[in-house]
């Protein structure tokens, strides 16, 4: 069996992320798939932490506060992002994905994995599968109890 190395984990990370969005239908969502990356990374941080504030965000991607705001301006203009004003700190602003954005995603993600993956997987020994899934299943796990609360 071949050894996989990190580029080689990077290369499928990257290639499984292009094959999830085309499957949630966000390319189409975000303007067809020509939408930068960095406003797709707003936009996923905004779907997996909704009611973040703009400067949470920017903290977590490791980018300028201009860019989120930005992104955020475009999200609500293309009706993907709402957003309401902190009461405490009326500098501050809360983003959320809009219903619009939601509902695509809820119709999408409620799917069994196997909807994404089988066709990725054609050919692949079932017993194989199997423990693809399982493993994945043990890292998604990993991954959510390590998480900060």
């Amino acid at each position: 069996m071949e050894t996989l190395d990190v580029a080689g984990i990077y290369y499928v990370t990257r290639k499984l992320q292009a094959e999830l969005e085309a499957f949630l239908g966000t390319q189409g969502v975000l303007a067809g798939g020509r939408t930068p990356l960095h406003r797709r990374a707003v936009i996923r941080d905004i779907v997996e932490s909704p009611g973040s504030f703009v400067g949470e965000i920017a903290e977590r991607l490791h980018v300028a506060q201009s860019i989120v705001s930005k992104t955020v301006f475009w999200g609500r203009e293309a009706g993907l992002l709402v957003t309401d004003v902190d009461p405490v700190d009326r500098r501050r602003t809360r983003v959320h994905p809009s219903g619009r954005l939601s509902e695509t995603l809820a119709a999408r993600l409620g799917q069994p994995a196997a909807s994404l993956l089988d066709p990725l997987l054609d050919g692949v020994d079932d017993r194989d599968c199997e423990t693809f899934l399982r493993v994945l299943c043990d890292l998604h796990h990993r991954f959510k109890t390590s998480e900060p609360t």
